[in-house]
């Protein structure tokens, strides 16, 4: 039989020891807890079409061109281009420098019947910025030269909700970026990219040129960061993000009368941005049928380089 003062000493080791457990098990639940809410969902299996060249190393928005290419852009800080790009094999095979218009921090691109849109909003550096615009290029007035330049009209904004003067934050901490842009029933719609509440906030803007105040309509628990959306022939609205973790991912909203986050939503996961990249652009070819634009992502051993994937949901 164990003696009393043995057992006094055991019995104290034990409650050491789960003191301890129970640190530990404080420390890194939330992490548990974080890790099980990126694997919910459905995975996605993502399927390389093509790698893009190193001109397109920020890829942050693309859209369709032709069943053999797409249209693709780089995000702030890059030329003011248009890279149309041969699918098969990643060629750039022209380029459209848009007139006058400097790259500020363009994130997105949408398709119009006679347009595409660029959105010059991306707002990550100190949630500051004020000069928020959308640029509208006509597509008549594309070329068949390899390399042209094309004008492009302003539709200036500000978001209703936010009239008060912009206050300087600390970068990639704003719920005022946007990298989200679709054309749909003759209007723009603008989801936001919230790097603290990870919620997503859709707005809307009319189609031409002017000075606008962007009205506010619906807004999601996204449950990351929204960097690209995408809209089909019927109405399906889906949107690109990433985790806080690092887990890219896709919601789909089965919605079609202009607002989506009431109605059916599913959620598709990506995997890590260690090995699909960054991901920040997407296009619906069709309705179960899409593609996915990573930025090049290189962390310590991983070096994964600016890629076009396919999807089917």
């Amino acid at each position: 039989m164990m003696s009393k003062s043995k057992l006094i000493t055991s019995i104290a080791n034990v409650r050491q020891m789960s003191a301890v457990i129970g640190l530990f098990t404080a420390l890194i639940a939330p992490q548990f807890v974080c890790a099980q809410g990126d694997s919910d969902g459905k995975h996605l299996e993502l399927s390389v079409t093509t790698i893009l060249d190193k001109d397109l190393d920020e890829c942050s928005g693309i859209v369709s061109f032709n069943k053999k290419s797409i249209l693709a852009l780089n995000d702030g800080g890059n030329s003011s281009v248009l890279y149309r790009v041969r699918l098969k094999d990643g060629e750039i095979v022209q380029e459209a420098k848009v007139k006058g218009k400097e790259n500020k921090d363009w994130e997105d691109i949408a398709e119009g019947p006679d347009a595409w849109y660029i959105g010059d909003f991306g707002n990550n550096a100190n949630g500051k910025r004020t000069d928020l615009r959308v640029l509208k290029v006509l597509k008549s007035d594309w070329e068949d030269e390899s390399k042209f330049e094309i004008k492009a009209k302003s539709i200036k904004f500000t978001y209703e909700g936010r009239e008060e003067e912009p206050k300087k934050c600390k970068p990639q901490t704003t719920n005022w970026d946007c990298e989200g842009l679709i054309w749909f029933n003759g209007e723009l719609h603008l989801f936001t990219k919230e790097w603290t509440s990870h919620h997503t906030r859709h707005f809307v803007l009319p189609t031409e040129p002017g000075e606008y105040k962007a009205k506010l309509i619906e807004e999601f628990d996204a449950q990351g960061m929204i960097t690209a959306a995408s809209v089909t022939e019927n109405g399906k609205l889906v949107l690109l993000g990433y985790s806080p973790f690092g887990f890219g991912f896709l919601w789909t909203f089965e919605g079609n009368n202009g607002t989506w986050f009431t109605s059916d939503k599913r959620k598709y996961n990506l995997g890590s941005v260690n090995k699909v990249g960054q991901v920040e652009a997407l296009f619906m070819e069709s309705e179960t049928v899409g593609y996915i634009g990573s930025e090049h992502w290189i962390r310590k051993k991983h070096d994964v380089p600016p890629t076009i994937y396919r999807f089917e949901l």
